[in-house]
């Protein structure tokens, strides 16, 4: 194939979202080393097709897993096991405080108690299913 210019697979790969876990981590590999390699997507859905004996996935999904690959050194899940943020409204100092304004004034509102609190309503519920 003389003469077929070649796309630059940074401009074609070019992409802010996240990698599908559509594919499993053993295809996800295959491609970031195939695109590493032969720097060519039509290369690399060939590659994935006579590999899997699957429909290839498309070029923008392999231009995210690439993109992923090189941006991070890795085509994990980003979330798995580790997403959000640790709880750490429990703590024994939060909890001491609710139950001391709860027995200071028990007929006012959760909503009042998480503005004095300065507790998120939401952290304030959490607090009173340990109570």
């Amino acid at each position: 194939m003389q003469g077929v210019a070649k796309k630059n697979v940074n401009t074609v790969c070019e992409t802010k979202y996240n990698v599908s876990s559509r594919y499993s981590i053993q295809e996800r590999r295959k491609i970031s080393a195939w695109m590493e390699v032969f720097q060519s997507l039509s290369i690399v859905l060939e590659r994935f097709r006579t590999w899997t004996g699957l429909d290839s996935p498309t070029r923008l999904a392999i231009c995210r897993i690439y993109k992923k690959f090189i941006r991070m050194g890795s085509v994990q899940d980003d979330c798995k096991g580790n997403s959000g943020g640790k709880r750490s409204t429990r703590t024994e100092e939060n909890i001491i405080l609710v139950q001391e304004t709860m027995v200071a004034s028990p007929i006012k509102s959760k909503r009042r108690h998480s503005m004095e609190a300065k507790i998120l309503q939401m952290s304030l519920a959490r607090i009173f299913i340990v109570i």
